[in-house]
C-alpha cells in the first residue's frame, strides 16, 4: 500500500490587511503604545523624542527617501479633545493648555476653523475627509521620525472599509514649505532621516581621494624624498656624558669636560646675592633700656 502523500495546505483568506507602501501624502495611523514592542517604544520615546500624546493618532507621511527606507518623516493630525459627537469643537489656540504655542503654527483642514487667512486650508483628495471634518488640525512643530513598522491603516467610522486618505499634492507642498520655514526641528529631523537611510549602491556622492599623487602624473611633480641629516662627528661632543677618563686627564692627553653655562638674559630680581649687607641695629636710648625692678 503506497503511503498517501500529504496534499499542500489550501490558502485561506488573510484577515490581517496588508501593510501599504507608505508614500508622502498618505494618512497612516501611529499605533498605540500598548500595540508597539518595547524596543519600538524605547526608540520612539527616548531616542526620537515622540511624546506620549502622539500615539494612537492619525499621521501624515511627509517624506520617505526610498521604497526600501525603514523610517519615514511624519506629523500628527489631532482633533484636540473634540468629543465623538463632533459638536462645538474648540480650536487648540483657544485652549488654555496650548496657550504657550503660537497660533500661526496651527494648520487647519478644510471645514475646521482657521487662525487667519495667511495660509490656505489643507485639502485631501476629492470626496474624502476626516471622521471629524470640522476638528482636524496640524501643529507644524510636531515633526517626528518613526519606523514604518509602527504605522497602520487609519480606519474610522464613517469611512468606508479599505479607504486610505491622501493629501492633495499642492496642499502637501504648501505644508512642507510652511514647516521648512517655521518648524524649529525641521533641519534636525531631516538629518536624522538621512542618517537612518540604508546605504545605497552606486552612490553619486563624490569620493575624496586621500592618496598621494603619482610621479607619472604630468600635473603633479614628484617631491624629492627628504634625505637623512647626518651630523658632523667632530661637533658631537658630549658635555654631560664625556668619554674622557680620569687617567687621560692626568697624562695630559685629554682635557676635563667643561660645563657650559646657559646664556640668556638675566633677570635683575633673580640675581643671587653673594653677600648680604650687614644690618645695624638701632641703639636704644637710655630711657628705653629696661631697668631692674629693684631699683
Amino acid at each position: 500500500m503506497n503511503p498517501r502523500t500529504p496534499s499542500p495546505p489550501q490558502s485561506r483568506g488573510n484577515t490581517t490587511p496588508c501593510r501599504p507602501d507608505w508614500q508622502p501624502g498618505m494618512v497612516a495611523f501611529l499605533h498605540k503604545k500598548e500595540e508597539c514592542s518595547p524596543q519600538d517604544v524605547h526608540e520612539l520615546i527616548h531616542l526620537r523624542a515622540v511624546p506620549f500624546g502622539a500615539f494612537g493618532h492619525p499621521v501624515i507621511v511627509l517624506k520617505r527617501l526610498s521604497p526600501k527606507s525603514t523610517h519615514v518623516l511624519i506629523t500628527t493630525v489631532s482633533a484636540y479633545s473634540t468629543g465623538e459627537n463632533n459638536k462645538n469643537p474648540c480650536p487648540p489656540w483657544k485652549q488654555r493648555v496650548h496657550r504657550y504655542k503660537r497660533p500661526e503654527d496651527f494648520r487647519s483642514f478644510l471645514g475646521s476653523e482657521r487662525v487667519s487667512n495667511e495660509y490656505p486650508a489643507l485639502l485631501l483628495d476629492p470626496g474624502k475627509q476626516f471622521p471629524k471634518p470640522n476638528a482636524s488640525w496640524v501643529y507644524v512643530q510636531n515633526v517626528f521620525v518613526v519606523p514604518v513598522n509602527v504605522l497602520g491603516v487609519f480606519a474610522r467610522a464613517p469611512m468606508p472599509p479599505g479607504t486610505i486618505l491622501t493629501m492633495c499634492p499642492d496642499s502637501l507642498d504648501n505644508l512642507l514649505c510652511h514647516m521648512a520655514d517655521k518648524c524649529k526641528v525641521w533641519a534636525h529631523r531631516q538629518a536624522l532621516l538621512d542618517a537612518l537611510e540604508p546605504a545605497k549602491s552606486g552612490s553619486s556622492y563624490p569620493v575624496v581621494s586621500l592618496s598621494a599623487p603619482l610621479a607619472t602624473d604630468p600635473f603633479f611633480s614628484a617631491a624629492p624624498a627628504p634625505t637623512a641629516h647626518r651630523p658632523n662627528p667632530s661637533a658631537m661632543i658630549s658635555i654631560w656624558n664625556s668619554r674622557l677618563s680620569f687617567a687621560s686627564v692626568l697624562r695630559g692627553s685629554g682635557s676635563p669636560p667643561q660645563q657650559i653655562q646657559p646664556q640668556g638674559p638675566t633677570v635683575p630680581w633673580r640675581q643671587r646675592q653673594t653677600q648680604l649687607p650687614a644690618v645695624r641695629k638701632p641703639k636704644k636710648k637710655p630711657w628705653e633700656e629696661k631697668k631692674n625692678w629693684r631699683e
